[in-house]
């Protein structure tokens, strides 16, 4: 087996799948050297141009015959290369999404509602992270209590069908948004039955805050809805999970107008509370990292670019990748052997006799 190697970026090697076929080079030579006695013996009875015996352009003819000939040879071997190459394993990565299935999330100020853009996102995600090797995602859902949907698991297609069924029927078509139940309790167990050792978790919480209005039927005052938590406890409840290792990014969605949506036949009106959203991701210890999710915006990408980024190697794996080279001698025996019967008659303009 003929193997080449360098150096530089990787190691390539030079290979043949059938490299018995090779042994046809060793007869060419012979052929180049009983073609040139052929010429020389025989010089009378070539062709004569300006009174001479055409001997040089038969002997290059042959030099090009043959080499076609070894061109051939070498693509029947079907060469390939093999580039050698180290991909970095990264430390565990869990993604955990806890989103909101309440009604608001019906509402279509974002196209073609708030929920079915989260779930394309998501999707998006989902297969950004199984192309990348994070292969351990999680799902759950919450309205005034959470509900842990699928917990963590490498099955991505699986993931992906649950989270194409999500709908608020799930939630029982509640109303309301309990922030605080937004906040899994279920990662102490989680770290030690399900997940690898050392993974880092990462939860992405995606609601529009629970901010919604009613109008008063006798007045006809929009009057704000009186929200089903603290906000004080909520501050504790994320601290305490940023403590423990646990990312939080939340992730709002909706548009920058009261949106209505139908709760048990009345109306209310429901709003993306921006300021909630970058609230927790303050307490969490990153002001910076949240997302505002509006028509337009590639949550998708942004979600992946928060996993895929700092992320730590855990080890380095070997890998290799073939690419196949045989057209390169096919396509330079064809032109060789063009040239050496006269097809494109370089050789009669080259050399006279």
């Amino acid at each position: 087996m003929l193997e080449i190697h360098y150096y530089g970026g990787g190691m390539a090697e030079l290979l043949f799948r059938y490299p018995y076929v090779l042994n046809g080079l060793y007869f060419l030579p012979i052929l180049l050297f009983l073609a040139f006695r052929h010429i020389a013996r025989n010089a009378k009875l070539l062709p004569i141009i300006d009174g001479r015996p055409a001997k040089l352009r038969n002997f290059f003819q042959a030099i090009f015959a043959i080499t076609a000939a070894a061109s051939f040879i070498v693509a029947l071997a079907e060469p390939f290369g093999v580039d050698k190459f180290k991909k970095p394993v990264w430390k565990g990565e869990v993604v955990d999404f806890v989103i909101d299935l309440s009604l608001s999330q019906n509402a279509n100020d974002v196209k073609p509602s708030r929920l079915e853009v989260s779930k394309m996102a998501i999707l998006e995600a989902a297969d950004v992270f199984n192309k990348e090797g994070i292969a351990t995602l999680c799902l759950a859902f919450f309205t005034v209590s959470f509900n842990r949907l699928l917990e963590c698991t490498p099955d991505i297609d699986n993931f992906k069908s649950i989270v194409q069924r999500l709908d608020t029927a799930l939630a029982g078509n509640m109303g309301g948004t309990n922030l605080l139940s937004a906040i899994p309790a279920d990662y102490g167990m989680i770290r030690e039955e399900v997940v690898p050792k050392n993974s880092r978790i990462t939860l992405f919480l995606i609601t529009d805050g629970g901010k919604e209005m009613f109008r008063d039927k006798l007045t006809g005052a929009v009057i704000a809805s009186e929200l089903d938590w603290k906000e004080d406890e909520l501050r504790k409840k994320v601290v305490e999970l940023s403590k423990s290792g646990i990312r939080v990014i939340p992730i709002g969605i909706g548009g920058t107008k009261p949106a209505p949506v139908i709760v048990d036949g009345e109306t209310y009106y429901a709003m993306l509370d921006e300021k909630i959203i970058k609230k927790i991701a303050s307490w969490s210890g990153s002001p910076e990292r949240y997302f505002i999710m509006r028509d337009g915006a590639d949550f998708g990408k942004w979600i992946s670019d928060q996993i895929l980024m700092n992320r730590e190697v855990d080890y380095y794996r070997d890998e290799s990748k073939e690419t196949d080279l045989w057209r390169y001698p096919l396509l330079l025996g064809i032109f060789l052997a063009s040239v050496a019967f006269g097809a494109l008659g370089v050789v009669r303009k080259l050399v006279v006799w």
